[in-house]
Protein backbone atom coordinates (compact mmCIF):
# COMPACT_ATOMS: atom_id res chain seq x y z
CA UNK A 1 0.00 0.00 0.00
CA UNK A 2 2.46 2.53 0.81
CA UNK A 3 4.26 2.18 -3.02
CA UNK A 4 0.90 2.79 -4.37
CA UNK A 5 0.32 5.64 -2.46
CA UNK A 6 3.72 7.20 -3.78
CA UNK A 7 2.56 6.46 -7.26
CA UNK A 8 -0.73 8.40 -6.68
CA UNK A 9 1.18 11.20 -5.16
CA UNK A 10 3.63 11.07 -8.14
CA UNK A 11 0.56 10.70 -10.60
CA UNK A 12 -1.38 14.13 -8.66
CA UNK A 13 1.96 15.98 -9.37
CA UNK A 14 2.05 15.43 -12.62
CA UNK A 15 -1.31 16.13 -13.26
CA UNK A 16 -1.30 19.27 -11.89
CA UNK A 17 2.18 20.76 -13.54
CA UNK A 18 0.45 19.03 -17.09
CA UNK A 19 -2.86 21.38 -16.25
CA UNK A 20 -0.80 24.10 -14.93
CA UNK A 21 1.23 24.21 -17.93
CA UNK A 22 -1.89 24.06 -20.45
CA UNK A 23 -3.23 26.85 -19.08
CA UNK A 24 0.29 28.94 -19.11
CA UNK A 25 0.32 27.78 -22.62
CA UNK A 26 -3.58 29.38 -23.65
CA UNK A 27 -2.32 32.34 -21.44
CA UNK A 28 1.04 32.71 -23.40
CA UNK A 29 -0.81 32.09 -26.76
CA UNK A 30 -4.17 34.78 -25.93
CA UNK A 31 -0.96 37.12 -24.67
CA UNK A 32 0.86 36.75 -28.03
CA UNK A 33 -2.39 37.41 -30.14
CA UNK A 34 -3.03 40.42 -28.32
CA UNK A 35 0.36 42.31 -28.40
CA UNK A 36 0.29 41.30 -31.97
CA UNK A 37 -2.58 43.13 -32.55
CA UNK A 38 -2.82 45.72 -29.85
CA UNK A 39 0.59 46.80 -31.19
CA UNK A 40 0.03 46.94 -34.34
CA UNK A 41 2.42 44.41 -35.78
CA UNK A 42 -0.01 42.52 -37.70
CA UNK A 43 -0.78 45.79 -39.96
CA UNK A 44 3.33 46.60 -40.29
CA UNK A 45 3.18 43.30 -41.14
CA UNK A 46 0.93 43.41 -43.65
CA UNK A 47 1.77 46.38 -45.43
CA UNK A 48 5.39 45.38 -45.28
CA UNK A 49 4.64 42.13 -47.38
CA UNK A 50 1.86 44.41 -49.67
CA UNK A 51 4.91 46.25 -50.46
CA UNK A 52 6.79 43.28 -51.40
CA UNK A 53 4.13 41.52 -52.82
CA UNK A 54 1.42 43.31 -54.96
CA UNK A 55 -0.55 40.06 -55.05
CA UNK A 56 -3.10 39.03 -52.33
CA UNK A 57 -2.65 35.75 -53.11
CA UNK A 58 0.98 36.12 -51.93
CA UNK A 59 0.61 38.12 -49.08
CA UNK A 60 -1.83 36.31 -47.23
CA UNK A 61 0.10 32.74 -47.49
CA UNK A 62 3.61 34.46 -46.79
CA UNK A 63 1.70 36.48 -43.70
CA UNK A 64 0.62 32.85 -42.33
CA UNK A 65 3.80 31.58 -42.53
CA UNK A 66 5.64 34.18 -40.77
CA UNK A 67 2.96 34.59 -38.00
CA UNK A 68 2.74 30.67 -37.73
CA UNK A 69 7.25 30.42 -37.60
CA UNK A 70 7.41 33.33 -35.25
CA UNK A 71 4.49 31.65 -33.11
CA UNK A 72 6.47 28.34 -32.84
CA UNK A 73 9.97 29.92 -32.53
CA UNK A 74 8.54 31.98 -29.24
CA UNK A 75 6.47 29.68 -27.70
CA UNK A 76 9.38 26.63 -28.81
CA UNK A 77 10.84 26.79 -24.66
CA UNK A 78 7.68 25.68 -23.44
CA UNK A 79 6.56 23.51 -25.57
CA UNK A 80 9.72 21.77 -25.02
CA UNK A 81 9.67 22.04 -21.08
CA UNK A 82 5.73 19.99 -21.67
CA UNK A 83 6.27 17.51 -24.21
CA UNK A 84 10.10 16.77 -23.09
CA UNK A 85 11.88 17.92 -20.12
CA UNK A 86 8.43 17.15 -17.96
CA UNK A 87 8.09 13.28 -19.27
CA UNK A 88 11.27 12.72 -18.64
CA UNK A 89 10.74 14.43 -14.92
CA UNK A 90 8.00 11.77 -14.15
CA UNK A 91 9.96 9.17 -15.78
CA UNK A 92 7.19 8.27 -18.77
CA UNK A 93 9.32 8.45 -21.54
CA UNK A 94 12.82 7.36 -23.14
CA UNK A 95 12.64 9.40 -26.30
CA UNK A 96 15.72 11.44 -27.23
CA UNK A 97 15.40 14.90 -28.46
CA UNK A 98 16.19 14.06 -31.85
CA UNK A 99 13.43 11.68 -32.33
CA UNK A 100 11.10 13.35 -30.34
CA UNK A 101 11.47 16.37 -32.09
CA UNK A 102 12.26 15.57 -35.80
CA UNK A 103 8.88 16.01 -36.72
CA UNK A 104 9.35 20.07 -35.29
CA UNK A 105 11.95 20.78 -36.29
CA UNK A 106 11.21 19.58 -39.90
CA UNK A 107 8.22 21.93 -39.66
CA UNK A 108 9.78 24.56 -38.60
CA UNK A 109 12.65 24.23 -41.23
CA UNK A 110 9.89 23.66 -43.90
CA UNK A 111 8.43 26.74 -43.03
CA UNK A 112 12.00 28.68 -43.14
CA UNK A 113 12.50 26.44 -46.35
CA UNK A 114 8.96 28.36 -48.04
CA UNK A 115 9.59 32.20 -46.66
CA UNK A 116 12.60 31.98 -48.87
Amino acid sequence: MPQEAGIQERARKYSLKKYSLALLDTVVTLALLLIFLATGLSRALTEGLGFIFSSSYFTVPVYLLVVILAYYLITFPLTFYQSYTLEHEFSLSRQSVKSGYSGYFSLLSWLIFCLY
